[in-house]
This record gives C-alpha cells, structure tokens and sequence, in this order.
C-alpha cells in the first residue's frame, strides 16, 4: 500500500519576488511496519532582479533571476516489501504436499526511509537577446541509506537490509544556450553543459570495520568518495627480479611479499574515478525542411583500474 498527503503554498509579489513551501506525509509498505511513515518539507525563493529600478539602464540584461531552496525528501523506490520476510512456495514437496523457502533476505520491521536534505543556488542570467546562462550548486546530504549487511548466521539468513550508510553530493552545474542565427530560412543554435561532481561518505553502519563489504577496490570508506579506487600503490618493476613492487605505508614489497603479510586492511586510496568535470555540448541547424543535430559529450580527469 501507499498513502500519500501534500500541500503547497505559493506567493507572488509584483512578479518579482516568489516564495514557495511545501509539506507532505508519505506510508509505504514497502518499509518495516516500525518505521513506514516520511515526513518531509522544504521552502523555496527567487528574486527577479532585473524587475528592480537599479537594472532599468543595464539594456543588455534581458532576465536575471537569483534562486534559492531546501528541504528534504525520501525515497521509497527500494523494491517490493523488503522489510518483510518472504517465503517462495515449492509444489514437489513430500507426497506432493507444497511447502514454503524463505529467501536468503531476513526481515527488518525497522527498516525505513531514505531521508535526502538538499539545498540549492543558482543564478539564470538572459543576455544580449541571444544567450541563456544557468549557474547552479547544489549539496545533497543523504542518509539512512538502505544497505545489505551479513546477518547472523544462526537465524539462517544470509543477509538483512538495514539503514546503514549516510553520504553527501555537492557539486556545480553549468549551462548556456546561444542562439546564433534565427530567420524564416535559417536556424542554428548550440546549448553547452558543463558539471563537477564530489561526494563522500559519512557514515557506514554493521559492517565490523572501516570498509564496506563491496567488491574489492571499489570499496566505500568514511571521509572519502564513493568512487575512489583502493589498493596497493605499484611503484614499478624490480629489473633484478622482474617482480612488480608496491609501496605500503613506506616500505618498499614485491608481490610475493605483499600477498603473505597484507590484506584489504592495508589498502590505500590509488586514484578516483570521477571526472573532475563532464557535460556535452550540441549543436541544432535547421534549413527548410532539413534538421541536423551533432552532439558531443567529454569528460576530464578520472581514472580506471587497469
């Protein structure tokens, strides 16, 4: 089942200045009868400043808008009852009498909403007749994330879903759009984006360590990113032995070495894989009854585990 209650309240001032709150309740069944229910608001402003007297003789500012919100939100797309505990129905058993496999997920009655506490700023700037500019940056500071941990063994379960992770993602986001030439016969115009993204982990809960139990170097640690890559930092090739060497902790080992007295434990961050900035960019011309679209995206920085 799902229940759901909302309300909004907007306010407009002259067209130039606008306020908006919202409120809501949400029950899913998707969670654990304990902890079904997510309450969740936010609040919301802008301020057309090129309605304000002081801009009038700026003539090629055509819009400006400054923008701000927060508020929070869940997340209740985690699949079907998976705080319950499900059973699959088997018809070959003993004298054809069916009976019932529970499924390697134990149940949770506490298992609940995922909360996302987002803020946002950003500028639109509409210049010259001809060019859209949007400047944003944007923090998201996630938590009970929900999570598969080891479950004891003696309840005959292999695994329990739990709130178990917290993370934060900021970054900026920008865009622009020109268009260059606009007539009966002729169009082009081209939209550029542009983004960085970061984030890092806060929190990780029943996991017996520091790490997380995801596959190896790409495992999640508190006070680094998500996308970081772990392991052991190769320095290069021994030429008397031909043995690859790795520095731990400022020792100098060869491979040999380091499978007999290292382990995950020992791991350190070697590289990240997320870019330092990504987006795309494409351009749009249209002639009579001909549309050409060439688009382009890129990526700088990040790095793979080879």
């Amino acid at each position: 089942y799902g229940r759901s209650g909302f309300s909004q309240l907007n306010y407009n001032w002259s067209n130039t200045y606008f306020l908006l709150a919202n409120f809501r309740v949400d029950q899913s069944s998707a969670f654990g009868g304990d902890n079904d229910t997510a309450i969740n608001a936010g609040l919301g402003a802008s301020w057309v400043i090129s309605k304000e007297s002081f801009l009038e003789n700026l003539g090629w500012v055509d819009f400006l808008r400054l923008r701000a919100s927060y508020g929070s939100t869940g997340n209740s797309r985690i699949g079907s009852y998976r705080a319950l505990g499900l059973y699959s129905r088997n018809p070959n058993g003993y004298n054809g009498i069916d009976f019932a496999n529970p499924t390697n997920t134990a149940p949770n009655s506490n298992l609940g909403w995922e909360k996302n506490y987002k803020f946002n700023i950003g500028v639109d700037l509409n210049f010259l007749n001809k060019y859209n500019l949007t400047l944003e940056y944007f923090r998201d500071d996630i938590n009970d994330m929900i999570v598969s941990r080891p479950a004891i063994p003696e309840s005959g379960y292999n695994n329990i879903q739990i709130n178990g992770a917290s993370m934060i993602n900021s970054g900026v986001e920008l865009s622009l759009t020109a268009n260059w030439i606009s007539n009966e016969k002729f169009v082009w115009n081209t939209s550029l984006n542009t983004s960085s993204l970061r984030n890092e982990v806060t929190d990780l809960i029943g996991i017996g360590s520091d790490f997380s139990i995801a596959e190896q170097a790409r495992s999640q640690q508190i006070g680094f990113p998500t996308s970081t890559i772990w392991g052991f930092e190769s320095i290069g090739i021994d030429p008397a032995t031909g043995r690859e060497l790795f520095n731990v902790n400022g020792g100098i080992y060869d491979a040999a070495q380091l499978r007999s007295n290292f382990n995950e434990n020992d791991w350190s961050p070697i590289g990240d894989s997320q870019p330092d900035l990504y987006g795309g960019m494409r351009n749009n011309f249209s002639f009579s009854n001909f549309n050409l679209n060439i688009i382009t995206s890129y990526s700088i920085g990040g790095q793979q585990l080879v």
